[in-house]
């Protein structure tokens, strides 16, 4: 939520997998005591507004994996079918490579695909 400067304001959708999800939706995973599912819900109507203040829309993707399904997405990263999009790489060596990637970043004019930094 600190970074939603990079969202284009007035578009998008932020996705997140660690973020607090609604108490309605943490009772489908789990049994939750009522107090925790308020506070669950408070917490996360707060988020909602921050990003509708945005003007994008919020989203919490909450999956339990089993170890089948980390084998199959396995599977599929070796297999090419599931693939990070990188778009820029530099060496943490270059820091002023870094350091201007991360400007870009930051006044929401990354483009495409995932900033990636080599440790060399």
């Amino acid at each position: 939520m600190r970074n939603i400067a990079v969202m284009k304001s007035g578009t998008g959708v932020i996705v997140s997998i660690t973020s607090l999800c609604s108490g309605d939706k943490m009772e489908k995973l789990m049994p939750t005591p009522y107090l925790v599912k308020k506070i669950l819900d408070v917490v996360f109507a707060v988020n909602m507004w921050r990003v509708g203040r945005w003007g994008c829309k919020f989203e919490v993707q909450l999956t339990i994996l089993s170890n089948e399904d980390l084998e199959k997405i396995a599977r599929w990263v070796d297999e090419g079918k599931y693939r990070a999009v990188v778009g820029r790489v530099a060496k943490l060596s270059q820091l002023e490579e870094v350091k201007d990637a991360c400007d870009v970043i930051y006044s929401a004019k990354g483009g495409v695909g995932k900033f990636v930094i080599e440790i060399d």
